[in-house]
């Protein structure tokens, strides 16, 4: 993949536009898996996604009370929100698997929270903030190891 490694950003509208670059090497049945602490910029990529691939970027906000938003495009894009998830079996109640298995796009925040729903083929964009405006953000293929 055409951005796998580090990458800085020095403000929403670079995080959103490398999303935005990043959409044009997705095809169906991609996941992204976001993993970042609360302000590191993961809903701002996700919007920068979504628009590459055709969202409105009036849709796109961050799915924390619904826990998953679905926005139809040149491919469905599933926005999901696992921080107010408290246990895997919700995962399944809600039908998340359905939707990470399914014909579109699937963007993964806090999936840290759930490694394990997280499919082998995933795309892991790891975030921080390095300054108030500043972002470093790893795009990477290997499975990050998070303590239990």
């Amino acid at each position: 993949m055409k951005y796998l490694g580090e990458h800085k950003t020095n403000s929403p509208e670079e995080t959103e536009e490398l999303g935005y670059r990043l959409s044009g090497t997705l095809d169906q049945g991609a996941v992204l898996a976001f993993v970042g602490e609360l302000g590191s910029g993961k809903t701002t990529m996700i919007r920068g996604i979504a628009c590459g691939l055709g969202v409105d970027v009036r849709e796109v906000a961050s799915p924390t009370f619904s826990i998953a938003h679905i926005y139809f495009a040149r491919l469905p894009v599933y926005h999901i929100d696992l921080f107010r998830i408290e246990k895997y079996s919700e995962i399944e109640e809600l039908g998340l698997l359905e939707l990470i298995d399914g014909d579109g796009v699937s963007l993964i925040e806090w999936a840290e929270r759930f490694p394990q729903l997280v499919p082998d083929k995933a795309i892991w964009v790891l975030m921080s903030r390095c300054w108030e405006s500043e972002r470093k953000i790893t795009i990477t293929e290997e499975r990050p190891v998070f303590d239990e």
